[in-house]
């Protein structure tokens, strides 16, 4: 490669990169971007030559990316967000932006901060749209922001150690033991509570919480009966039965606020929860606005409910 190839990059052929890479197709690019396909597969023989690799190879009826084409795409990422940055005004003006921004959360931190936080967007930023996604593992958070699916991840602190993550505290929560009085009386003891049947939230592949940890150091278990991947539908399932669950407290608040509550039989530490962002949106001034509005929107939001209503 010439020494200076990299000096023909522009960020048009980045994006086309990108989306390609994304869309696992030329033609599907081609559509977004109001191009003809030529365009868009002269841009990739044009990246092609700079970086010396081929890039995208067919694989069946679409294209696939190289390993090569994998790493370049997260520094395309990198790059498109840094280009981004050095052309935006410094001050930041909500009230004129039209694009998007992307959370990761599930339907508790959407209860405890998303909801909240849209009254504020819609006065503060009307024509910015919020798109919630689910939140992936904790396993695949890191690269899914890595990869740019988000803004930020609304989630239990990460304990990865992700050194190009940053996280912000928003609030702590605890888990109680939720149950509906008209059908059974507050499990309270430990007997009580390992003879229950108990509805789970199972979030990817984390089944165990930290309350199973701390029944087996006492030599005993509880029966999940029934798993669900939300909130909601634990509440749905609780109500009306003689089901219990373990979940935290400000739940109370809202999808669970048809349901009695209690402490565990055994004592549990507080919980973090926290937004997570990708380094390269760290000095961007709308992103920096965003997660201020966040921040704000969790801390006005009420403390810890008392978990012996």
């Amino acid at each position: 490669m010439h020494k200076t190839d990299h000096l023909k990059l522009d960020g048009k052929i980045l994006q086309l990169f990108v989306t390609v890479h994304d869309t696992g197709s030329i033609s599907a690019t081609a559509e977004l971007f109001s191009m003809n396909q030529s365009s868009v597969s002269h841009a990739m023989d044009k990246l092609r030559t700079i970086v010396g690799d081929p890039l995208f190879v067919k694989a069946g009826r679409g294209i696939a990316p190289t390993p090569r084409a994998d790493a370049l795409y997260l520094q395309a990422k990198s790059i498109l967000s840094a280009m981004e940055i050095f052309v935006a005004s410094p001050e930041y003006d909500p009230a004129s932006d039209h694009l998007p921004f992307v959370i990761f959360a599930t339907d508790y931190e959407v209860q405890t901060v998303v909801s909240p936080l849209m009254e504020r967007m819609q006065l503060l930023a009307p024509g910015v749209d919020v798109r919630i996604r689910q939140t992936p593992s904790s396993g695949a958070l890191a690269e899914s922001l890595r990869r740019d699916e988000a803004d930020l991840a609304i989630s239990p602190s990460l304990h990865s150690g992700e050194s190009d993550l940053k996280q912000q505290t928003l609030y702590e929560d605890v888990d109680v033991c939720y149950f509906d009085a008209s059908c059974r009386e507050a499990p309270c003891t430990l007997e009580q509570y390992q003879l229950a049947t108990h509805v789970n939230v199972v979030l990817g592949s984390t089944r165990n919480r930290e309350i199973d940890d701390l029944l087996r150091r006492q030599e005993t278990t509880r029966r999940v009966g029934i798993e669900c991947s939300t909130f909601a539908s634990v509440a749905t399932l609780v109500c009306g039965s003689g089901y219990i669950a373990t979940l935290p407290a400000r739940l109370s608040d809202n999808l669970f606020s048809v349901l009695d509550s209690c402490p565990p039989p055994v004592e549990l530490a507080p919980f973090r929860i926290v937004q997570t962002w990708h380094e390269r949106h760290t000095d961007s001034s709308r992103h920096q606005w965003f997660r201020r509005l966040v921040k704000s929107v969790s801390e006005a939001a009420p403390s810890n409910p008392d978990s012996t209503q």
